[in-house]
């Protein structure tokens, strides 16, 4: 888990003239979408002062792949999520930040280590991996 630092979001920017000209509501571009991502779903829980984070695995990982989502077959032409808005990368709002001497903006994360480990083997081996 870590904390600190931005975490990545695709953003779609729906055109609502080309919505219209599609005939097709926001709520079609939705659904198109989460018929592609089905094994999706992270966030943060507030309750009370705790937050709880709730990780998720999601399909799709590519600007590409969301604007090649299908929304509806008009005739025998494929109406995609590129021709009706824009995909950006993005980032959700901060939760905090993270900082060390003259850093402000580092990540941090919290290492999990197996009882019966020794903590010094394991922060040894994570040097390792950096």
């Amino acid at each position: 888990m870590s904390f600190g630092g931005e975490e990545k979001i695709y953003e779609i920017k729906i055109n609502p003239t080309e919505l219209a000209n599609y005939n097709l509501s926001p709520l079609d571009v939705y659904e198109a979408v989460s018929r592609s991502n089905i094994n999706v779903g992270g966030d943060v829980i507030q309750k009370g002062n705790q937050a709880y984070v709730v990780r998720g695995v999601g399909l799709l990982d590519k600007i590409d792949d969301i604007g090649n989502i299908l929304i509806k077959v008009v005739g025998n032409t494929p109406i995609l999520v590129k021709h009706v808005a824009e995909i950006e990368l993005g980032a959700k709002p901060r939760l905090g930040q993270v900082g060390l001497n003259e850093e402000d903006d580092l990540v941090q994360g919290i290492v999990i280590m197996l009882r019966g480990e020794n903590p010094s083997a394991v922060v040894t081996r994570l040097k390792e991996k950096n």
